[in-house]
């Protein structure tokens, strides 16, 4: 009778983790940018849905922590949390106000976007205040002005690489006499409290 009740326990153990690995660990949470009751969960008699997935945030925050195998063995430790900045796929800011201004980059985003009309002065443009290790930021020029960078500040690190005075605007492919970027990146490494310009 034990052993009976003990098979038929290891049947719905085995049964249950194929059903986890079939739908994935986090299959019934939220997708961001998707409203509610538009992805069906599960779909009852006649195929009609009866289970939806909740309604996911408007669009990643910057704050978001995603879970990993470190692959590390017995070595160490198994898994980890990578902060979704690290992979380059922070939150985004966009800016359209024109003229002198002294924007601060909230933690989280690893995007900045002019968009405004006309020429813009950051007189200081300030970095977020506790990056991820590996986040991005890069501030990108699509507005129809040049900005003028008259000042960088990342408050407790240090700016590495030629710092840019200024990000024209955008051209067409192929259209520029000489290589102009109309944006400027940098990449924060922790161990050194540096920012890295690679763009």
């Amino acid at each position: 009778m034990l052993k009976k009740l003990g098979l038929t326990l290891f049947a719905l153990a085995l049964s249950a983790s194929g059903a986890l690995a079939q739908q994935g660990l986090w299959s019934d949470f939220p997708t961001i940018g998707v409203p509610a009751d538009t992805e069906c969960l599960r779909f009852g008699n006649g195929g009609v849905c009866n289970a939806y997935r909740p309604a996911g945030p408007a669009a990643i925050t910057g704050n978001e922590t995603i879970p990993a195998d470190t692959n590390l063995g017995a070595a160490g430790i198994q898994t980890t949390r990578i902060d979704v900045n690290s992979l380059g796929a922070g939150a985004i800011t966009i800016n359209s106000t024109t003229g002198a201004q002294t924007p601060a980059v909230t933690n989280g985003v690893s995007n900045y976007f002019y968009t405004g009309a006309g020429a813009a002065t950051f007189t200081t443009f300030t970095f977020p205040t506790a990056p991820a290790q590996g986040q991005r930021l890069c501030i990108y020029n699509a507005g129809t002005g040049i900005i003028t960078l008259t000042s960088l500040v990342a408050t407790g690190k240090t700016l590495v690489g030629t710092t840019p005075t200024s990000i024209p605007v955008a051209v067409a492919s192929g259209a520029q006499a000489t290589v102009t970027n109309a944006g400027v990146c940098y990449l924060y490494d922790i161990a050194t409290l540096s920012w890295y310009r690679f763009q």
